[in-house]
């Protein structure tokens, strides 16, 4: 009993234990079948039925997500039957798909068309990306829209292979230079053509100062192309030499509802410590004075004692105890300055039109008092489609820029005055005249005063409009009519009163004292009116199920004309009439007055044709006549035909199956361009020039027709390009590389003539440079996920120039002088060398001088040790060599796009390498005469043989001028200009879409802060190693008075309604 008591208790241990395993059995089968209710399986195909892997499968409204498998299959937990899915895969259409109580949800996802095939802009057309045969850069919305910025300029810089863009000055609305390829004109300009919405328009003749895109308001911009081969600026014939920048703007969508956008920022510039010069402060230059003082009283032989100057020195005495940093004249005349931007834009659409309409007010201050800049803009872009055969665009732009600007001259004046002398009086007045004239100062004006009460300001009203009328002829044929205009309207003003005084740089001497009677004024009106028709026919036609052909033949006519007066005087009677009026002027004070007038008209022919066979084979071919008014009758017309053929090798049969090679694609391209922008309309017009003759003894004066070349006519391009475009992996990676080779022949260039022809030279057709490099493009998808986006794109450009022939003699070109630091252009050599005096270091001690005296007699102790070129034993002139290269060896950029959830971070690079610099300041603030002050590199200086400095500052002790080298043209002033600028950093915020919904009120807002010029890496303190005072391709990198690139940190908003 016993035994079958502890057998029953052991069968009910058991029983609770498989009663126990049984119920987690149920419950588990029971949370399987639940979890299979709340799960979505299916498999994800393409539209071939192949299984695509790395699909992203997320859950609307929630972090689950999940990633299919190779077999294309995927599975995902805690989906509710009225849940919504996301599919998403670079390079395909992503797909938004309600689950419907439904358990398995197949997928078939269909390629991104706008991804693979690309439109982009052309010369007078669209095209697939897939199908081009030229080599381009385009730029779109998408890949700036982020980057806030003010002008045009920050929208290319660095984001194109093959093209540079230069910012001479940091001036607010000044203008930039874009190279397409490098500089292949000596005398006719280097500027790409700029076509906006079709409009071809020009730098104005008047003005190389202003930005031509100044007017246009970045936000309006849809995209930017720029043609760089001769396969595609050809189209545009005379005008395609220097590359074509295309731009595109906005427009509304058919069925479009009504959207306003409103986008405001405000924020504030300052200017970055790199590239502030270093000056002597109060307390330095003082001692330095009086260092001179010594250095002059011992090298008489004499001892010096400070407290006993000779009456010779007496200027100096009052140096002796001076103590305390005295006046910054940079620092007082520079400021933090405000600026903002406001931006209202409305779209809206019917079944039959649409519309974009957009306002634009943008405002800042300078960071160099009295300077600043206002653009108003508004867009009107308008089409319709009346008749399924008919659609009318119209296009209208008006904008109003005002500039106040700040002489270049005081640029450089800044630095210069004598820091001892205070701009205030004892009684808080203002001293009007800065220097101390006892010691041979030159004397300036206190810029308070010229700051403060001188007025120069220009205004500019600028209307780009354009209509088109396309009309479909048949099926396939279409015809397209365009007009255009764009006119300009500028006035400016300058008045300088008498109040503060007569200034160096007016008068063109430098200033012993200041004449209070003095003023001076200036007024000038310009226009120029800009008119075009053009009309082409365009045919497109697929048949056979692989051919595929497009054509079109068109003619353009465009006339420019443009007309300017202006009037300047001097000594004006009260500075309350800052006005020229001659009659109360009276003709001594009529400095000068006068008016200039051109006309320019170009007509065109133009036609081509592209074919297409099964998307593995493409040809084009074009051709443009161009007849234009600036050549006589001889040398008018010209003729610039391209053509250029690709392979997609990866649509053929045996590289279809390698999935991961979406395109492989080879082009080729040769062609011809031209360049008519050569400065002047009447260059073959023999005008009348006076001349001296002897009649009966006696000299007397005539005129007679100057000698020109009448076969004048343009500047030829002949290019060939090949490239290679490569996209692997789902298009997550892209490649491009371009080799070109462009050679610029018939350059005008000035003949040498014999004198009977009573000319000295002559302008004529002669002269080849030659550009050649190599251009990589890389774009990359890092990252696509639903919260996590990351996209990089980098290019690298290397150019070479180099000047192939010149006139008759080969006979060098030479812009400026040797005190200024020259341009040299050699056949041979690039564009604008440097030349100038090689600069070997300083004597030590008169014992190494004097075994250098065959090569420099005058060489002594602390003096420069020059390179003796030509080994003649002096040193002159004929010594000056080439010391320097402004050329990069190579420049690139890199942009990356960062979206985590609901936060953006955009980031924009660019730089340049092996280029160099000509500091032209040098020759003031290296000035050991003691007029200036001096950079304090001059406390390095050569003192003694036991002191010899850093072997480049020589002694302040002038024999023979010998000085006279520190402020010529030398090496020392050449500094390597490489550097890497983080141009534009901009993070946002973007409010998620259920805060939106709960207010329904706004459909999207973005928050964010950017920074433009954030930080700058470069080998040299220079605040802009691209600036060039001089603005011309024949005197580059030339480094003086040069308006500091300001660091620019705005704080705004986007808002949608």
């Amino acid at each position: 009993m016993y035994w079958n008591m502890n057998l029953l208790i052991n069968q009910l241990k058991l029983f609770k234990k498989n009663l126990f395993a049984l119920l987690v059995l149920c419950i588990s089968a029971l949370q399987l079948q639940a979890q299979d209710r709340n799960s979505i399986s299916g498999i994800i195909t393409d539209t071939s039925n192949l299984p695509l892997s790395g699909v992203t499968v997320s859950l609307e409204g929630s972090s689950h997500k999940t990633v299919s498998e190779e077999d294309g299959q995927y599975k995902i937990n805690a989906v509710e039957g009225n849940a919504v899915l996301l599919f998403s895969l670079v390079g395909y259409q992503s797909q938004r798909v309600p689950v419907r109580d439904r358990h398995t949800v197949n997928v078939v996802m269909e390629q991104d068309v706008q991804d693979i095939d690309e439109v982009v802009v052309i010369g007078y057309g669209t095209k697939d990306r897939r199908s081009l045969t030229s080599s381009l850069s385009t730029i779109q919305a998408k890949n700036f829209e982020n980057l806030k910025t003010s002008s045009m300029e920050q929208l290319i810089k660095g984001q194109a292979a093959g093209v540079q863009v230069l910012q001479p000055q940091g001036r607010p609305g000044s203008g930039i230079n874009i190279r397409v390829r490098g500089i292949g004109s000596i005398n006719a300009k280097n500027d790409p053509l700029y076509v906006i919405d079709g409009m071809p328009i020009e730098a104005p003749g008047y003005d190389q100062v202003t930005d031509v895109l100044s007017f246009l308001n970045p936000s309006d911009i849809e995209s930017i192309t720029i043609l760089k081969d001769a396969a595609s600026t050809a189209i545009y014939g005379s005008r395609g030499s220097n590359g074509v920048v295309l731009v595109t703007t906005k427009s509304g969508k058919n069925k479009e509802k009504l959207k306003l956008e409103v986008g405001a920022y405000y924020g504030f510039q300052t200017i970055p410590e790199r590239g502030k010069f270093h000056m002597l402060n109060g307390e330095q230059y003082a001692q330095y004075q009086l260092e001179r003082v010594k250095a002059w009283i011992e090298d008489a032989g004499g001892t010096f004692d400070p407290n006993n100057i000779p009456d010779t020195y007496a200027g100096y005495r009052k140096y002796v105890n001076y103590k305390g940093t005295g006046e910054n004249w940079f620092d007082n005349i520079t400021r933090t300055a405000p600026t903002e931007q406001y931006n209202v834009t409305i779209t809206s659409g019917t079944p039959k039109s649409n519309m974009f309409l957009s306002f634009d007010y943008y405002s800042v201050d300078g960071v160099m008092r009295n300077t600043g800049y206002k653009r108003y803009s508004l867009r009107l872009n308008t089409e319709s489609n009346p008749f399924p055969f008919l659609k009318i665009g119209l296009r209208v732009n008006p904008s109003y820029n005002l500039r106040q600007t700040f002489n270049s001259d005081l640029l450089n004046s800044l630095y210069l005055p004598n820091p001892t002398i205070a701009a205030r009086n004892s009684d808080g007045s203002l001293n009007k005249t800065i220097g101390d004239a006892e010691i041979g100062n030159f004397l300036y004006n206190n810029w308070y005063l010229v700051t403060d009460n001188v007025t120069d300001y220009r205004n500019d009203f600028r209307l780009l409009t354009s209509a088109n009328v396309d009309i479909q002829l048949a099926e396939g044929f279409y015809l397209k009519n365009v007009i255009g205009a764009d006119m300009n309207f500028s006035r400016s003003r300058y008045f300088f009163p008498q109040s503060i005084g007569s200034p160096d740089m007016w008068t063109g001497n430098w200033m012993t004292e200041v004449d209070q009677s003095w003023s001076y004024g200036k007024s000038s009106r310009d226009e120029m009116r800009n008119f075009l028709i053009e009309n082409y026919l365009s045919y497109t036609k697929k048949f056979g199920g692989k051919h595929e052909i497009d054509a079109m033949a068109g003619h353009s006519a465009q006339k420019q004309d443009y007309d300017a007066d202006h009037l300047e005087a001097w000594n004006y009677p009260d500075d309350r009439i800052p006005y020229v009026y001659r009659q109360a002027m009276g003709t001594s004070g009529v400095a000068d007055d006068g008016s200039d007038a051109f006309k320019y008209a170009i007509e065109s022919y133009l036609a081509r044709i592209n074919y297409n066979f099964d998307n593995r084979y493409y040809f084009n071919a074009s051709i443009r006549r161009d007849g234009s008014s600036r050549f006589s009758q001889s040398g008018r017309w010209g003729t610039f035909p391209s053509v250029s053929v690709g392979w997609d090798v990866a649509n053929e049969s045996f590289l279809k199956k390698i999935r991961d090679i979406n395109v492989l694609k080879l082009r080729a391209s040769y062609g011809y361009t031209g360049n008519a922008n050569i400065g002047s309309s009447f260059a073959y017009y023999p005008a009348l020039v006076n001349a001296n003759y002897t009649f009966s003894n006696n000299l007397a004066t005539g005129r007679y027709p100057a000698y020109v070349d009448k076969g004048l006519t343009w500047e030829k391009n002949k290019e060939y390009d090949f490239g290679l475009d490569l996209s692997i992996l789902d298009r997550r990676l892209s490649f491009t590389v371009d080799y070109y080779n462009r050679r610029t022949y018939d350059l005008l260039l000035n003949r040498p003539t014999p004198v009977l022809l009573g000319a000295v030279s002559v302008l004529t057709n002669m002269g080849e440079v030659e550009n050649k490099g190599w251009e990589f493009t890389v774009n990359s998808v890092n990252f696509n996920r639903e919260d996590f986006q990351w996209n990089t794109g980098f290019n690298i450009t290397f150019n070479k120039n180099k000047v192939l022939a010149l006139n008759d003699f080969a006979d060098p070109i030479e812009v400026g002088d040797e005190f200024n630091g020259s341009g040299y252009t050699a056949v041979g050599q690039p564009i604008s060398m440097f030349r100038g005096y090689k600069i070997l270091g300083v004597y030590k001690d008169q014992a190494e001088a004097e075994a250098d005296h065959n090569h420099n007699p005058y060489a002594y102790a602390g003096s420069l040790k020059i390179q003796d070129t030509n080994n003649d034993g002096q040193i002159t002139p004929d010594d000056r060599t080439i010391i320097g290269n402004p050329h990069p060896k190579f420049i690139f950029g890199m942009t990356n796009n960062v979206k985590y959830r609901n936060f953006d971070l955009s980031m924009l690079i660019n730089g340049s390498w092996g280029a160099q610099v000509n500091v032209n300041q040098f020759q003031f603030i290296h000035n050991m005469d003691g007029v200036f002050n001096l950079e304090t590199s001059v406390l390095d200086r050569w003192k003694s043989p036991e002191q010899p400095g850093k072997g480049i500052m020589p002694t302040t002790v002038d024999h023979d001028n010998q000085l006279q080298y520190v402020r010529l043209g030398n090496s020392t002033w050449i500094w390597d200009a490489s550097y890497l600028s983080i141009n534009n950093v901009t993070l946002g915020y973007t409010l998620p879409k259920f805060l939106l919904q709960k207010g329904k009120v706004f459909t999207n807002a973005r928050f964010y802060i950017s920074v433009q010029n954030a930080a700058m890496f470069c080998k040299s303190p220079l605040n802009n190693p691209e600036g060039n005072f001089a603005g011309t391709d024949l005197q580059m990198g030339n480094y003086i008075q040069i308006y500091p690139l300001a660091r620019t940190v705005t704080f705004g908003t986007n808002i949608s309604f």
